[in-house]
């Protein structure tokens, strides 16, 4: 065996011994620990008897005698190894006491700060003096710190990022809200005649209401919450607007005792919109058709048959419609509703392009709701639903885009649909793989916009927090002696720079909420099909397309970074 020498004191350490015909000369290895100056040093010496030198081996003597924590030099204990295979006599420093060490990174929004810490490794750990020390050197306001994530920070094992400092949102106000206090009720009415056979086109029940009845309530705006940075910089917040009921608001009257609830004046049909409602005296027709002619009309109708081909409907209400559509045109201000059908051209031949010929129309500042939709060209600031199927037509949606409800087949195929946030049908496309367009998501002049948005968003950033440093500066000079006028002007200019820098990030965020289609607070925008997705769909997510190439049950598309992906 062999005898190390640990700060005065002897470390016998085994040696191994290996057959006779091992080369000479032998050599062993001393291990010299010097714990005021930190440092392990190995020598090879010259023995009499072979012995063995692994870093298996090296290890397991560095544990017995307590400094295994210690920072190993790698590259000194190979080149240790290799000597003492070859029979070479060295002195080498092979481990040594390594001190914790951390660094501050600030988030360029000046909304967090985190610290990238290094444990020690035999030699000294992190004070929380320390810490503190750091944070207020990077000018962060002791009010913002994680005095828990300061605490992991010393406690840390493994070299680790941890957030020590959060800044604190502002919270806008909420604008003026408009609250509807009467359901727009369409109820399913299935009837049954004298054979006892379901008329499901006998759809939806027409909802009137008679005259002094409470129509909407405004809710008056409330007062947002002022967020605050890690800098302890106060972030102004957005008052909500105070917005009045619209002004023309036919067969409506305020109520006398409340300037915040809307009376029915008349009786008749409730039209709502954003910030008002109007009611309706309606129209009422068995089928439009060549004997009624086209309807134009500032309100809503009802039509209890069908409207028939190359007729036109314009309303500012809503249009109600029990039967079908064929080949006919529809504007309405609000909902279009068609128990039936919506039928456009049938003929089997298209044109060169091979777009199908749309010879029926509808367009809502509402929703759609149809039976089914065939060769048709149908658009909606709202949603679109469709109980059977869509076949070869355009729909556009502002919002959602929703096939199958109430038990129908919810077939979506060919044509091209698009929506706001989402699109949901049970089958998309066919067993015929015929081509079939379906997309969400603004368009790429849109995201190059948001891009030019968010660099000069930076930009502002970047130079704020550049001036809140110089700022901060100033008052830490005006803390230790007395400055002069002109540091003063100089702070107050900074002071305004900020304010107009704060008013310019307003606007730029502003620009990227209003870019595209509105936001919503439910899940993120998808294509989806519940039951079956055939191949040759075309899914388009935010200006990303993916070509289905295989057949898939029931599957939803979302986009990730800039690549379009399936979930079940």
């Amino acid at each position: 065996m062999l005898s190390t020498v640990v700060a005065g004191f002897n470390v016998e350490i085994m040696t191994h011994k290996t057959d006779s015909s091992a080369p000479t000369p032998f050599v062993a290895c001393n291990i010299d620990i010097d714990a005021d100056v930190g440092v392990v040093m190995a020598k090879l010496v010259p023995a009499h008897l072979s012995s063995q030198l692994t870093r298996q081996l090296l290890n397991e003597r560095l544990s017995r005698v307590g400094v295994s924590q210690w920072a190993p030099d790698d590259s000194a204990i190979n080149v240790l190894i290799n000597k003492f295979r070859k029979g070479r006599l060295c002195h080498i420093a092979i481990a040594h006491k390594k001190d914790a060490t951390f660094r501050v990174t600030l988030n360029p929004d000046s909304m967090t700060a985190y610290i990238d810490v290094h444990p020690a490794q035999g030699g000294k750990g992190i004070l929380l003096e320390n810490l503190i020390g750091a944070m207020v050197e990077n000018s962060i306001d002791l009010k913002r710190i994680n005095h828990a994530g300061l605490n992991q920070v010393i406690a840390a094992l493994t070299p680790t990022v941890i957030v020590v400092a959060s800044g604190k949102a502002p919270v806008p106000g909420l604008d003026t809200q408009f609250k509807p206090l009467i359901e727009e009720q369409n109820i399913d009415q299935a009837e049954e005649d004298e054979t006892g056979r379901i008329d499901y086109l006998s759809g939806k029940l027409y909802v009137t209401i008679s005259a002094n009845m409470p129509l909407m309530e405004r809710i008056p705006p409330q007062a947002g919450k002022m967020g605050i940075d890690i800098f302890g910089q106060i972030i102004p917040t957005t008052a909500g607007k105070d917005i009045p009921f619209a002004q023309k608001m036919t067969g409506t009257t305020i109520a006398t005792d409340n300037p915040n609830l809307l009376m029915a004046e008349v009786s008749g049909h409730p039209v709502f919109f954003y910030n008002g409602a109007r009611v309706d005296k309606s129209l009422q027709f068995e089928n439009i058709d060549l004997t009624t002619g086209h309807i134009k009309f500032d309100g809503s109708v009802f039509v209890k048959g069908d409207v028939r081909p190359d007729m036109k409907i314009e309303v500012s209400g809503d249009v109600f419609v029990k039967g079908t559509v064929e080949r006919a045109s529809i504007k309405a201000g609000n909902d279009i509703i068609v128990n039936g059908g919506v039928l456009g051209n049938t003929l089997n031949e298209y044109p060169q392009d091979g777009r199908p010929p749309f010879e029926c129309f509808l367009d809502a500042g509402g929703s759609i709701e149809a039976k089914y939709i065939n060769l048709a060209l149908v658009k909606a600031i709202k949603d679109i639903s469709v109980k059977e199927y869509a076949f070869n037509s355009q729909l556009t949606a502002g919002a959602n885009v929703a096939l199958g409800q109430n038990g129908g087949r919810g077939n979506l195929v060919g044509g091209e649909t698009k929506a706001g946030h989402s699109i949901i049908a049970k089958v998309l496309g066919s067993k015929a793989y015929l081509r079939t367009h379906i997309r969400i998501g603004p368009t790429q002049i849109e995201f190059e916009y948001l891009k030019k948005l968010r660099f000069i968003r930076n930009q502002r950033i970047n130079q704020a927090r550049r001036l809140r440093e110089i700022l901060m500066l100033i008052k830490a000079k005006n803390q230790l002696e007395k400055i002069g006028a002109l540091e003063i002007n100089k702070a107050k200019k900074i002071h305004d720079i900020l304010l107009h820098l704060q008013e310019d990030l307003s606007e730029i965020n502003s620009r990227m909420t209003n870019i595209g289609l509105p936001n919503f607070d439910i899940a993120e925008p998808h294509i989806t099909a519940t039951s079956e997705c055939y191949p040759n769909c075309f899914i388009t997510l935010n200006d990303v397309t993916k070509q289905t190439r295989n057949e898939h049950k029931a599957t939803s598309y979302i986009k990730k970074g800039d690549k379009i992906t399936t979930k079940p």
